[in-house]
């Protein structure tokens, strides 16, 4: 009998799935109470098909991402690597969703948190993505994020040359080199 319910749950949330993806939106409230009661494992993977959906069709999704947001689990060093990519990709939609939304800071913020958890957590394709979109939505960046997203790149360049073969201040990159 578990397994059958197993199963018979895994097929309601692949039509649900399937529907959101397809733009039918009127199942979002049924989808968000299923999420609410699955496992919380499953909850960042239903966020990304939320966002996914929400952002292809452009519809809003506040109240849905308010309802489950809280219950997201933090990922860390110890995490499973499919745990870190899926909540890398939900901070990526989640930031690229607030800034459709014409939440330009908040979008920024969810960005640059994203550069370093994705670095530290060696998700490269996170990383990548993170950079590109910093990169898009630059000019909308306040004096604070500007500062705050040098401060990390600088970090990155001055650990790549911050081994054993170069001393920790040999690479200053606002020093410059006379002719």
């Amino acid at each position: 009998m578990e397994e059958i319910e197993y199963y018979k749950n895994t097929a309601r949330a692949n039509a649900f799935v399937l529907d959101l993806l397809e733009g039918k939106e009127e199942v979002l409230p049924e989808y968000v109470k299923f999420l609410k009661m699955g496992a919380r494992e499953e909850l960042t993977a239903g966020l990304l098909n939320i966002l996914d959906s929400a952002l292809r069709y452009n519809y809003p999704v506040d109240w849905a991402l308010e309802e489950l947001q809280s219950d997201v689990e933090k990922i860390d060093d110890t995490s499973p690597a499919v745990y870190v990519r899926y909540y890398i990709e939900y901070i990526h939609l989640l930031s690229i969703y607030c800034f459709k939304r014409g939440k330009s800071a908040i979008a920024i913020n969810l960005t640059l948190e994203n550069i370093i958890l994705s670095g530290k957590l060696f998700d490269r394709a996170g990383f990548r993505k993170s950079i590109a979109f910093y990169e898009l939505v630059r000019a909308e960046a306040n004096i604070s994020q500007l500062q705050e997203y040098h401060a990390i790149m600088r970090n990155i360049l001055e650990g790549e040359f911050n081994d054993e073969n170069y001393e920790k201040e040999a690479f200053v990159i606002d020093n410059r080199i006379a002719d």
